[in-house]
């Protein structure tokens, strides 16, 4: 099995080349996976996205529309992945639970669990069927 370690780029501030860039580093990485899909080889893309994908990824979303980590064309970036076939691991196991994987280190977040999802654990569907498989 192979498995691809990221680290997507921040991406803010936003709007501005640098939420560019992060548009540009998601264009690579959905033709990288796209070759794994031709290979057929069992994949899993893990690590930190820097993209909170839906609402319910984050604390109080309002505070964070204009964030290159939220902006509507990230995560739509994230959603095209999702539709290419990979499956979110956690949603997979917890469609509707409030997961973190981030916490910062002021204001006291982790107690009040005023965090943000933006790490993933993506499965191609070999892995993604085995998995499945193997929780029945």
């Amino acid at each position: 099995m192979m498995v691809g370690c990221l680290y997507l780029p921040n991406g803010n501030p936003a709007p501005g080349p640098k939420v560019d860039y992060k548009l540009c580093w998601f264009e690579r990485l959905h033709s990288y996976a796209a070759e794994f899909f031709e290979l057929d080889v069992p994949c899993a893309l893990v690590g930190d996205f820097n993209i909170m994908p839906t609402d319910l990824d984050v604390h109080k979303p309002e505070r964070w529309r204009d964030n290159a980590l939220f902006r509507p064309e990230v995560r739509a970036a994230y959603a095209d992945l999702i539709a290419m076939g990979w499956t979110d691991a956690l949603r997979l196991l917890h469609p509707e639970q409030r997961i973190y994987t981030f916490w910062k280190y002021f204001r006291n977040s982790f107690a009040r669990d005023a965090c943000l999802r933006i790490d993933h654990f993506l499965l191609s569907p070999s892995v993604r069927t085995t998995a499945d498989l193997r929780r029945r």
